[in-house]
């Protein structure tokens, strides 16, 4: 079927590519022959969370962004503070203040506090990055994106898109008429086209994206530490310590479930993001492959291997880990336009 591509306007071939199922993603959408630009259909995005069993609460927890995110910043808040007013100073008095195990306690005290805000504000405030649209632009700069990536000695490549078709991949957004790059999406409620969209989390009343990804799994990890440390330190002196006061009891009770509800919501989370980050995929890609009969789709950017995935989102090499493990700017990786993926064989 001949056509007017939308993107690069060349009257060619709309390429149907059919593949098996261990071969299906993005790139197999009817495409134009001459750019590669996938042929303009509906959004890819749309009845994606369909059968997600969190649709419901996240979207009545969306339509009151402002109102969650700021009571998110208030059970951060008050763990915090609760920590330092009743928990640690009960802790140093029973383990003893001169011992090794308060000087650890304390210092940990310190480093989650914060760690834990400081990525919670970065995730906030750094933008997920948005698609512009510039077609023409991204035509001339494309070739300087192609790279062909080893791994090891393997003889399998990883890829960039093909030099022929230099907006493979892209589509073009039913709601804003804008040229979407690949794994990018609309959100309905940023109203935006997201680079490389993870999803649009309630509790930062933001999408995560491309640029504030690193920040949003930073967050969930201290987040979940600090929250465990802190409800199985509460445990243990409410079980053990028998020269507590009442009103000291009741204070470590609530905090104890605070945070053990925060630890247990933050982890669930922490390992739903790991798994999708080790195999290649945002959450979104994660449901579609999953949850809405689009059986393996997609599984190019799948770099056949956990660390390599992971670095994909967070940076490979010792430099990187010392960036996450202090409270330092981090840049996201790439460009959230072009992706290594696997070359078909």
């Amino acid at each position: 079927m001949a056509a007017a591509c939308w993107a690069c306007g060349v009257h060619a071939r709309i390429v149907y590519v059919s593949c098996d199922a261990d071969q299906r993603g993005i790139y197999d959408a009817p495409h134009c022959e001459h750019c590669g630009a996938t042929a303009p259909v509906d959004n890819v995005n749309r009845g994606v969370f369909d059968e997600c069993c969190l649709r419901g609460p996240c979207r009545a927890l969306g339509r009151y962004g402002r109102a969650t995110s700021l009571c998110t910043m208030a059970t951060i808040t008050f763990c915090i503070v609760q920590n330092w007013r009743f928990l640690l100073p009960a802790l140093v008095e029973y383990v003893g203040s001169t011992s090794w195990l308060a000087a650890l306690l304390q210092g940990l005290a310190v480093y989650f506090s914060v760690l834990t805000p400081f990525n919670y504000a970065m995730t906030v405030v750094t933008p997920p990055g948005y698609a512009t649209g510039d077609v023409a632009r991204n035509l001339m700069i494309a070739p300087a994106r192609r790279r062909t990536l080893r791994d090891g000695d393997d003889d399998a490549l990883l890829a960039c898109d093909d030099d022929t078709q230099l907006l493979r991949g892209w589509r073009r957004c039913a709601e804003t008429g804008l040229a979407m790059p690949p794994r990018s999406h609309y959100c309905r409620r940023c109203q935006r086209v997201v680079l490389r969209m993870d999803h649009h989390c309630a509790f930062v009343n933001t999408c995560v994206g491309h640029q504030n990804h690193p920040y949003f799994l930073r967050m969930l990890a201290f987040a979940s530490a600090s929250t465990c440390l802190e409800s199985w330190c509460c445990l243990v002196l409410l079980l053990k310590d028998e020269a507590l006061a009442l009103a000291l009891r009741r204070q470590l009770g609530v905090l104890c479930v605070v945070a053990g509800g925060a630890c247990c919501f933050c982890t669930g989370l922490l390992g739903m993001q790991a798994l999708c980050v080790s195999n290649g995929l945002t959450f979104i890609e994660w449901q579609r492959s999953s949850g809405s009969g689009l059986d393996g789709q997609p599984i190019e950017h799948d770099l056949g291997s956990i660390y390599a995935n992971c670095g994909s989102v967070l940076g490979c090499g010792g430099a990187a880990l010392v960036r996450h493990l202090l409270p330092l700017p981090c840049s996201a990786v790439g460009d959230g336009i072009s992706f290594a993926r696997r070359r078909r064989a």
